[in-house]
């Protein structure tokens, strides 16, 4: 997930979608149909968005803005961090006084409230937080925080097991181990067994103690009531100058289908491990990435059969400030060089790509991919190529999660659609509405 703040807020709606025929990327027959009975009280179907608290001076939980999120069947608020201490949830003083209108605002909407626990700066102390000698004390810190606000559930967005994560993250061989063992004494709890609990996850399994995918996830599925994959940032600034999709669904072009990551992908690769369809949810990305590309190699995106394989141009990270990214020292005390060159949805819309209505503004040249099934789009005068998702790309996701049977989807972030276009196409491909 991309948490630039501690607290991770989801905001999910129940419902049942009906299943429908669809094949696309991964044939259904790859798939393992094994099912899984839900331990707690969480709905048969989710539909979520996380709710990242930091930006709550621009879409605070009792604005039409954030309103039109609560058509979900949950909401998780992003913004809580490990700690050094692992009995203690860092909660700052400024979330203890939004998180409960952010209660308040879910349940007067029927939305479940979740608490997310870790994300990309918050995963520091998770290592030392699951450890044998200190996890008791970590439940009853987690469980004080449900009691205190009035919480449905707890969402870990540990980012990632045995791995450095941002750069200075405490991690263990036995990080994913520990972690299972935390799970299961907190779904063991009496708190516990009626709490929802999910978690967020890379495209590939944990890795284990030796460095790879965890092989078999079955025993995460049955302590958790389901698993949010990360659909998204798989092209970007770490990509080499080369840009793609943000999310892709899949890579039919590809010369090299095997090496180029999808969404897709990541489900086959979660569910032969183990993990159930019933318990996986599709995390889908609101917002893109912006790249400076010549008109010259923008070129190719006009001229049909000549666009290169999967959809991938030369180009450079842009430099701008998004409406995440600060040039302010991190977490780890590493000061970023650029701006992060993220666009929301609706920051598209904002700066002149899109119009009200998602579609390409004149003078912006578009184009969906059918090879990866997302769009891209082209401003020659500001000399800007954006990978996004749009009301299509969506539609291809939501038709994709029925055909698979998933159980639902999970938005980063809700509050970057606008006009409710990528959930709205979402649901409507779901039958929601």
């Amino acid at each position: 997930m991309r948490t630039f703040g501690l607290l991770l807020s989801t905001l999910s709606l129940l419902a049942l979608a009906p299943i429908n025929s669809f094949a696309l990327g991964v044939p259904q027959s790859a798939l393992i149909e094994k099912r899984q009975v839900t331990t707690s009280n969480a709905p048969s179907f989710v539909a979520a968005a996380w709710y990242p608290s930091w930006l709550s001076s621009q879409v605070p939980p009792e604005i039409d803005g954030f309103r039109h999120v609560l058509t979900l069947m949950f909401i998780l608020y992003s913004n809580s961090l490990t700690s050094v201490d692992p009995g203690q949830v860092i909660i700052t003083d400024a979330d203890r006084e939004l998180l409960p209108r952010f209660v308040a605002e879910a349940k007067k909407n029927g939305v479940k409230a979740m608490l997310s626990i870790g994300g990309w700066t918050g995963s520091r102390y998770f290592s030392r937080a699951v450890m044998p000698r200190q996890r008791d004390r970590f439940i009853e810190g987690l469980l004080k925080v449900v009691d205190e606000f009035g919480l449905d559930g707890l969402d870990f967005d540990w980012e990632y097991p045995n791995a450095k994560g941002i750069g200075c993250n405490e991690n263990k061989r036995a990080d994913a181990d520990n972690f299972l063992a935390f799970l299961q004494a907190l779904r063991a709890h009496p708190k516990g067994q009626s709490l929802i609990l999910s978690a967020a996850a890379h495209l590939n399994p944990w890795l284990g103690r030796d460095g790879n995918s965890l092989s078999d996830v079955s025993k995460f599925a049955e302590a958790l009531d389901f698993v949010a994959i990360m659909g998204y940032d798989i092209y970007g600034r770490w990509s080499g100058g080369t840009v793609g999709p943000n999310a892709p669904l899949v890579n039919t072009c590809s010369v090299e289908p095997s090496s180029t990551p999808t969404v897709s992908g990541a489900v086959q690769s979660w569910n032969f491990a183990g993990l159930p369809l019933n318990k996986t949810v599709l995390g889908v990305p609101t917002y893109g990435y912006g790249y400076n590309v010549s008109p010259l190699e923008a070129g190719k995106m006009a001229a049909g059969g000549d666009v290169p394989s999967f959809m991938r141009f030369r180009g450079e990270w842009m430099s701008l400030l998004s409406w995440v990214s600060y040039l302010v020292p991190d977490v780890c005390g590493v000061t970023p060089k650029t701006y992060d060159g993220t666009f929301t949805f609706k920051a598209l819309t904002t700066e002149g790509f899109l119009d009200n209505e998602g579609n390409a503004m004149p003078g912006v040249t578009y184009k969906f991919d059918e090879c990866s099934k997302t769009p891209f789009l082209y401003d020659p005068a500001r000399e800007i190529m954006v990978s996004y998702d749009n009301a299509q790309s969506m539609a291809e996701k939501g038709a994709y999660i029925n055909a698979q049977q998933l159980r639902g989807f999970s938005a980063w972030a809700g509050i970057g659609d606008h006009n409710d276009i990528l959930i709205g196409s979402l649901n409507m491909a779901l039958g929601r509405v």
